[in-house]
């Protein structure tokens, strides 16, 4: 490990052990150090000496890594009889796993998916997922190093609901001088830092934003005056829209004329993986369905009646929707427990595991040289990232690739599917809960009437734009807490994150 013990505890509590590892709860892969009794969590600190977390962490990482305690965990493989689960031993699995996996299988993965995780779905089958797969690089600086710029122009980034500590070093640049802008559909904790910020609706966010890029306004002719020292970041949900290839040749065009730094801020992967559209378009073919996290609460109804006939395996910590619909439950060990390669903000992080897992490996493990080449894949020497624990890679940049024009869509409402503070696997967690213990369908004053007939459940919301409609993908029928409309319910295609919305 590169971040050894430090030499006196930072924990005033009573404790038998300590490890290093890294958190891998998100993209920023802070360090840490597990303080442990026996097998149980006695304190968790961030490591002071990762130059990422700087001896932070926030407290989703805090409680996701409290995962393996939590009492709603599945913690055995469940197979479905009639409309219940009965509990099943490991062997019994294992032999209806063998003879399923060897048929047409496909993988979705979640967010949170590892480079171990990729393996195992790419030796089985077609390879999906949540995340946006990106083949350059999703930044191109380190984020600690944002804290340098003179000039944010932000398009919809709030890293409070996805990387929380890529917020630290936004609010660094902000407090130390730098012009930060934000536009956006919803007031987030960047707004609340930046020295000019609008509230839009998505098609008009993004026309004042394309406009910027070209030179227009204050703020345009700030990032044409100081080029290198600027940074644009645009957020997953904006990629993932009727708008997406717009703002890559916008931000590749920028980089180009200015010399300006970019960041993409959300879930991505550099590794190719199939949207959920094409997911919800092909998984007809497909006998198997093999599903890490919760896939199923992104589909329409409709698409939900061609899973009959099929067998859904869901891979889970929790009893979520998608694993109350499956046909075989399979608990899932958690960050921490294993080994693990988790995909950073342009870096790769090696974690070695810091607590005993609490549930059963039941899926096959992808050979080791499998991972390894992966890894090589990547431009980074597996032997070194062992070594080290983590190591940017060199993806090429955004300026290397083409990608199609497309024309602006226009709308007069829209409907955005994005965490607003708790992701779906938050939810689950009572450390989290009472940050929001509600969440139902939010929009503006004005808009909310004219919602409300179609969506009754749907709240006023001040610091959402006009003419948006927001849904959190932490919400599900299944859930138990504050059950609200889940996101795959609303009309419009399913991968999209941000799209017009079409009122019957």
């Amino acid at each position: 490990m590169a971040l050894p013990l430090t030499n006196k505890p930072l924990t005033a509590k009573p404790f038998e052990r300590a490890v290093s590892s890294y958190c891998g709860w998100c993209s920023v892969s802070c360090g840490l150090i597990a303080y442990l009794n026996g097998d149980e969590l006695a304190d968790l600190y961030g490591h002071p000496a990762d130059p990422d977390g700087v001896g932070s962490l926030c407290s989703k990482g805090i409680a996701y890594n409290y995962l393996h305690a939590s009492p709603f965990r599945v913690t055995r493989p469940l197979v479905r009889e009639g409309s219940s689960f009965r509990p099943v031993d490991g062997r019994e699995v294992k032999r209806r796993l063998e003879q399923l996996l060897s048929k047409k299988v496909a993988v979705f993965l979640d967010r949170y998916f590892t480079l171990e995780e990729y393996a195992l779905a790419r030796s089985l089958g077609e390879v999906y997922s949540e995340v946006t797969y990106l083949p350059f690089n999703r930044t191109s600086d380190r984020p600690r190093l944002w804290r340098e710029k003179k000039l944010v122009i932000n398009l919809g980034v709030e890293p409070v609901s996805s990387e929380v500590m890529l917020a630290r070093w936004l609010v660094d640049a902000a407090e130390k001088g730098a012009y930060l802008f934000s536009v956006g559909h919803r007031v987030g904790s960047l707004f609340q830092k930046a020295r000019r910020f609008e509230l839009r609706k998505p098609d008009d966010a993004v026309e004042l934003f394309l406009n910027l890029l070209e030179g227009e306004g204050k703020e345009g002719r700030l990032l044409k005056e100081l080029g290198p020292q600027a940074l644009l970041l645009i957020s997953q949900s904006y990629l993932e829209s009727p708008f997406g290839n717009l703002l890559l040749n916008a931000v590749k065009r920028a980089v180009e004329l200015y010399g300006c730094s970019y960041a993409f801020v959300g879930h991505f992967s550099p590794l190719p993986v199939k949207p959920l559209s094409a997911f919800v378009d092909e998984l007809e073919q497909y006998e198997v369905l093999l599903l890490f996290g919760n896939p199923l609460t992104y589909l329409p109804d409709e698409k939900l009646e061609l899973l009959k006939g099929k067998t859904l395996i869901s891979v889970s910590y929790f009893p979520d929707f998608t694993a109350l619909k499956s046909d075989i439950i399979l608990p899932r060990e958690a960050k921490g427990e294993k080994a693990v390669t988790n995909r950073g903000v342009g870096f790769l992080a090696f974690s070695p595991p810091f607590l005993k897992p609490r549930v059963p490996s039941l899926l096959p493990e992808p050979p080791k040289e499998a991972v390894r080449e992966l890894v090589r894949s990547l431009g980074v020497e597996p032997e070194r990232l062992e070594r080290e624990g983590k190591v940017f890679y060199e993806l090429p940049p955004v300026t290397e690739f083409s990608f199609p024009e497309e024309k602006t869509v226009r709308s007069e409402l829209w409907v955005v599917k994005e965490e607003l503070l708790l992701e779906q696997l938050g939810r689950w967690f009572t450390r989290l809960l009472p940050l929001e213990p509600e969440r139902p369908l939010y929009a503006a004053p004005k808009t909310a009437p004219r919602l409300k007939p179609y969506f009754p459940e749907v709240r006023e919301d001040a610091c959402s734009a006009e003419g948006v409609l927001l849904v959190s993908p932490a919400y599900e029928e299944s859930q138990p807490f504050n059950p609200s409309t889940r996101p795959g319910a609303l009309p419009g295609r399913p991968g999209w994150r941000v799209a017009p919305l079409e009122l019957e």
